[in-house]
């Protein structure tokens, strides 16, 4: 059952119904069997409580970000129009990956998992960045994912080296 319960089925029981030999009450296994059942239960309810929250968040999240949006394009012409902007355009990138936690948690898409060569990857997400960044590969690496999401990552953390990162030469 723990096996089950770690693979994603948080329906898995010890003593299910369908099993080929029911646990009787009187077994002191069956104590253990109700124990772990009570505790797949609540792990169960807390997990899709905090999807829900997830969900609920990412599309508040969103429907606030699309009013401000529209209200930013009505602000006149200029640098404070511009600052509003770039910063509703900087919450889009972290409501779009709460969106697609939620969406993956609920199972409503699906990964497409992948072998992939790293360094191609991460060659051309730093082009596409428009950063002056260099990739320097020093081994090859293949990693199984899903190419989509792992270009993101890549694309995080170059924006995010950017942003927070000290220039240093070496």
């Amino acid at each position: 059952m723990a096996r089950r319960i770690s693979a994603g089925d948080l329906d898995a029981r010890v003593d299910d119904p369908r099993a080929a030999r029911p646990v009787r009450a009187q077994d002191e296994v069956a104590i253990v069997a109700g124990a772990l059942d009570a505790m797949a239960s609540t792990l169960q309810r807390k997990l899709q409580t905090e999807q829900r929250f997830t969900a609920d968040v990412a599309h508040e999240l969103r429907t606030r970000l699309t009013g401000l949006s529209a209200a930013a394009e009505l602000l006149p012409p200029g640098r404070p129009a511009e600052l509003v902007r770039d910063r509703v355009r900087a919450m889009r990138a972290p409501t779009e990956d709460l969106l697609e936690i939620s969406r993956l948690d609920a199972r409503t898409e699906q990964v497409d998992l992948a072998a992939h060569d790293l360094a191609p990857v991460a060659e051309r997400v730093v082009r596409a960045s428009g950063t002056d960044t260099e990739v320097r590969v020093t081994s090859a690496a293949r990693v199984e994912t899903d190419r989509r999401r792992l270009e993101r990552v890549i694309g995080s953390l170059v924006a995010n080296a950017h942003r927070h990162g000290a220039l240093r030469w070496c």
